[in-house]
């Protein structure tokens, strides 16, 4: 499966429990991340090359634990784009700016689509861009031109976290891509494990909301992360 990430936490963030339990199966996973040129820390804003290499540093340290060497396509984050952003964990952009970003769903596009072209039968993992971080949204934007291109065969849209444990699903993609929800049990600490890699964001600051997020689909204790996949496919 090829795994779609606006930045390099978002996999083991968003599906580390379920990657974790493909890795184990011995499943094929790719990853990619889009905006990994970054400039945000924990501590806040800082250079951009140190900060890069340190995150790059740490995604290839968790994907290396689940087999997989991530690859990067070093479009700049949203910050480095021009949109503005409060020295704040919990403030992000959430507003799509043509102005800045007339251009750049089309031109993620045609990275990823090279990326899809090496295996078209192999599944698509993008996610839903829950809570509208405008990097979340041209990721998505720009799976969807693939999908309106005809060139991805299988698409599952997984929850942003840690969005989605406050945020609802864009009832707009569910519905235009006649979409159902799909559970899977997953391994909690063996989740936080790879959300700790991370160390150089805010990461303790927002494993509340990672746990709280696992226990709000089913009313008893198991933990699982929720992914979107279109109604009849089969797919998992």
């Amino acid at each position: 499966m090829l795994v779609i990430c606006p930045h390099q936490d978002d996999a083991f963030i968003s599906l580390g429990g379920f990657l974790v339990g493909c890795h184990s199966r011995g499943e094929k996973i790719r990853i990619v991340d889009i905006f990994s040129l970054s400039s945000f820390t924990k501590q806040g804003f800082g250079d951009m090359r140190a900060i890069t290499r340190t995150r790059k540093e740490e995604e290839k340290r968790a994907c290396a634990m689940v087999g997989v060497v991530p690859v990067f396509l070093d479009f700049k984050e949203s910050v480095l784009r021009g949109y503005h952003m409060e020295d704040d964990v919990l403030t992000y952009p959430s507003e799509f700016d043509p102005s800045i970003d007339k251009d750049t769903p089309a031109e993620v596009a045609e990275r990823l689509a090279l990326m899809v072209k090496e295996d078209p039968k192999e599944p698509v993992l993008a996610p839903l861009a829950v809570g509208d971080h405008v990097d979340h949204v041209v990721a998505r934007m720009a799976v969807e031109r693939l999908i309106e291109a005809g060139s991805i065969e299988t698409v599952v849209f997984y929850e942003d976290l840690p969005y989605a444990s406050s945020s609802p699903v864009p009832e707009d993609i569910i519905t235009r891509y006649a979409l159902e929800p799909v559970l899977f049990t997953i391994d909690l600490q063996k989740k936080i494990s790879f959300v700790e890699i991370y160390s150089s964001q805010p990461v303790h600051e927002w494993l509340d909301r990672i746990v709280s997020a696992s226990k709000k689909y089913t009313n008893d204790d198991v933990s699982h992360e929720r992914l979107w996949a279109g109604k009849g496919s089969g797919w998992r």
